[in-house]
């Protein structure tokens, strides 16, 4: 017996020693349930991944949460938001949303703080909190699962129960936007990765105070616009003056700008009277101003006000800048630039014969004094810019040393006019000029103000004596 109990004794030791050696040889058991970054990136969703990386500390908060359910917008998702919101990139649509800290708000209100797998999820809708501190409205119908947002927008649940660490993720197909406070239109710039120059002069001149107060519309000219303009010699009040000009008072959205000039917040420094200068907006293609700054993104709308990025930044215009933007004065622009008076009419207004007040015939008045009598030989514009007096006529539409404004006439004045002669100026029945032949032209429209002077528009052409 006692032999038999040893050998059974063996056995059990061998057997016990080969189970062990078993044991030993055995694959580890491994979890392989990933964190929420792997989750992300193994469904491909890099776009979630950059707008989390865009927010300090915002991955490590999500990682460390105690349990989490998320709902990730796919590429696709994201896409459709940039296109919503006139965003080319990520940075654009962080921007857009009032920056980085309303991007926040926008990833929060996809994350419930709380495990709830689609199986969880109540039969109809369910209200659940967010980390945003708002609310989304859950529906399950079935196995379909959508997500309402406060907007009202609806996504679809697309992949469901993709189990992680702390939670679950459902992948979406629709960004979910909470309700965000609405950014200052100095905020804007502020945060916007592409307007650091411009932020800087803003805080620099003390208009970023200005921009938080009162409603404005801003043209803002990127890093890049800046890159190819000299500022250093600029004094403070130069530059001020300046980003001044891309400023309108009063909200301006791209659907409210129409062909024609606008005052902006730069002022002329030749009459005493800060005289706000003008702004041509030109919308044939797209927003264009003074000929050659271009909105590149609109709308970027503030709680007081609008920006409008620019790819160029505007400078102060003289009347010559002011009247070639304008493609209605193109007929005066081509003489002006035949008869070499461009460079006199853009003298600085410190120096004679500026600053100017130009009586501007544009295109149809230019038809009109086509039209005016059939026998007199001009028929076309060619035979205008054929005549020889027509340095005499174009000098005869402008007035040196003064800029005349609207407000400065008086019936009956006859001032002279570069060209020597005089005109005179009449009031009773709106304003009109008496040529030296007879000839009355009314005055259509006043004061479009540049830096060197002030523009008047012409129905018609005036005439100094003809030989």
């Amino acid at each position: 017996m006692k032999s038999l109990s040893k050998i059974m004794f063996l056995a059990v030791l061998l057997i016990t020693s080969v189970s062990c050696s078993d044991d030993d040889d055995a694959t580890p058991v491994v979890n392989e349930t990933p964190n929420l970054v792997e989750a992300a990136q193994a469904a491909g969703l890099t776009t979630l991944l950059d707008a989390v990386g865009a927010v300090d500390g915002l991955g490590q908060t999500l990682l460390n949460a105690e349990a989490i359910t998320v709902f990730a917008p796919t590429n696709e998702a994201f896409g459709d938001a940039l296109t919503a919101f006139g965003a080319a990139n990520l940075d654009e649509l962080v921007t857009a949303i009032g920056g980085v800290e309303n991007l926040e708000t926008v990833l929060g209100f996809h994350v419930v703080p709380a495990v709830a797998f689609s199986s969880d999820l109540p039969e109809g809708e369910a209200d659940f909190a967010t980390l945003s501190g708002q609310e989304i409205t859950i529906t399950r119908t079935g196995n379909q699962v959508t997500v309402t947002d406060w907007a009202g927008n609806v996504s679809n649940v697309v992949t469901a129960d993709v189990e992680i660490e702390n939670g679950v993720v459902h992948v979406i197909d629709g960004v979910l936007l909470p309700e965000l406070p609405p950014a200052s239109t100095f905020s804007i710039i502020a945060n916007s990765p592409v307007h650091e120059t411009l932020e800087s002069a803003l805080v620099t001149t003390g208009l970023d105070q200005v921009l938080m107060n009162g409603t404005f519309t801003v043209f803002a000219p990127t890093d890049e616009a800046f890159s190819g303009v000299d500022t250093s010699s600029l004094t403070e009040a130069q530059l001020t003056n300046i980003l001044l000009n891309h400023v309108v008072t009063g909200n301006v959205l791209s659907s409210d700008l129409a062909n024609g000039y606008v005052k902006t917040n730069a002022i002329e420094n030749y009459s005493g009277n800060d005289n706000f200068i003008d702004l041509y907006v030109n919308i044939d293609n797209g927003v264009t101003l003074n000929g050659n700054a271009s909105v590149t993104t609109a709308n970027l709308e503030s709680s007081n006000g609008t920006v409008h990025v620019v790819d160029a930044v505007i400078t102060i215009p003289n009347v010559v800048d002011l009247a070639a933007a304008n493609p209605m004065f193109s007929n005066l622009a081509t003489a002006l630039t035949q008869e070499s008076l461009i460079a006199t009419l853009s003298t600085d207004a410190g120096t004679s014969p500026a600053p100017f007040t130009v009586f501007a015939p544009n295109n149809a008045a230019f038809q009109n004094f086509l039209d005016e009598d059939p026998n007199d030989g001009f028929a076309t514009i060619q035979d205008v810019l054929d005549l020889p007096i027509l340095a005499d006529v174009l000098t005869y539409h402008v007035l040196p040393d003064g800029a005349v404004r609207a407000a400065d006439i008086t019936d009956g004045i006859s001032p002279a006019t570069v060209q020597g002669e005089t005109i005179t100026i009449n009031t009773p029945d709106g304003v009109t000029i008496t040529d030296q032949n007879g000839r009355v032209v009314n005055i259509v429209a006043t004061d479009v103000t540049g830096s060197n002077g002030v523009i008047h528009v012409l129905d018609n052409v005036i005439l100094p004596t003809l030989p």
